[in-house]
């Protein structure tokens, strides 16, 4: 009989680091590559492609104990800073928003948000909830997660970077168990080149924010997988570092 060893999520990252190379600038992988088997070790395999598109590919897995998300931006591989009117600098980040509560609509205080990058001075995973019933305004950002998360960039051999957004969320924040449903929604922003991308296939003219996306086109995602942790250990120990 084979006793499975359960390793904490930073640790195995960092057993994952020691492993893997720094850059992947050395063996670029290929445009169908990433396709097939997703980025930085996601196992793309034991994946359900939520929503596909010219401009992204997202991607969710679970295991016993977490949710695992991918989202591929194709057309983003600058991670310039930028400012703000106010002058606070802006860059690359995420949301992915989940709907948890026992209600089709927003449930202040319930609802999950997690941020990947929220200001550049704020790399890696942050969560929080929502505070009203249009999800428009939620509790200050905080890194309590006990998930982890990063945006990366990598090179491919057709000679242009993608942009590779990765988090693990365990389940108990989620209040999920396996087997369980879970609505989901992916939102991307670019500040160059100027991109806004979400997986629930909303479009609106001009500026829009993740909380502008209607909960009723998020993505029903059973909770039904069994994705290995180790191989699905697939984030820095330093959370959110730009290459």
């Amino acid at each position: 009989m084979v006793r499975k060893t359960y390793l904490p999520p930073r640790l195995l990252l960092g057993l994952l680091l020691a492993t893997q190379p720094v850059s992947t600038g050395e063996n670029p992988p290929s445009i169908s590559t990433l396709k097939a088997n997703g980025a930085v070790g996601f196992p793309q395999r034991d994946a359900r492609v939520i929503f596909d598109s010219r401009e992204l590919r997202f991607s969710v897995t679970n295991s016993s104990d977490y949710l695992y998300a991918q989202a591929i931006m194709w057309n983003d591989g600058d991670s310039s800073i930028g400012q703000e009117e106010n002058g606070k600098e802006i860059g690359d980040f995420s949301a992915l928003s989940f709907l948890v509560g026992s209600r089709d609509s927003p449930t202040p205080n319930v609802d999950r948000v997690y941020f990947l990058n929220p200001r550049p001075s704020y790399p890696g995973l942050y969560d929080s909830v929502i505070l009203n019933s249009s999800g428009s305004v939620i509790r200050t950002p905080k890194k309590a997660s006990r998930g982890v998360g990063s945006i990366r960039y990598i090179s491919t051999t057709a000679g242009v970077k993608v942009r590779v957004d990765s988090y693990v969320i365990p389940l108990k924040e989620l209040s999920r168990h396996e087997g369980e449903k879970v609505k989901v929604c992916y939102f991307g922003y670019s500040l160059k080149p100027d991109l806004r991308v979400n997986s629930a296939g909303y479009k609106k003219q001009g500026i829009y924010h993740s909380y502008d996306i209607p909960v009723s086109k998020y993505q029903v995602v059973i909770l039904d997988k069994h994705a290995d942790i180790i191989t699905a250990a697939i984030l820095e120990r330093q959370s959110g570092s730009r290459r």
